[in-house]
């Protein structure tokens, strides 16, 4: 019996592991606008420097 307990990979997750989830989750999608524009900037100097070697 105790050979079968150990070896059972079955669970749910608890309301704390689900909780962790959810709040990094959050964290991650209140902070995507930002990383957007981050990237769009980065882009646009990019396109802005080659724009100025080339024209």
């Amino acid at each position: 019996m105790l050979k079968k307990f150990l070896q059972n990979q079955k669970g749910t997750p608890s309301i704390e592991t689900v909780a962790i989830v959810a709040f990094i989750a959050l964290a991650i999608f209140t902070n995507l606008d930002a990383l957007g524009n981050a990237v769009g900037n980065v882009f646009d100097y990019v396109k802005d420097q080659l724009t100025a070697k080339i024209g």
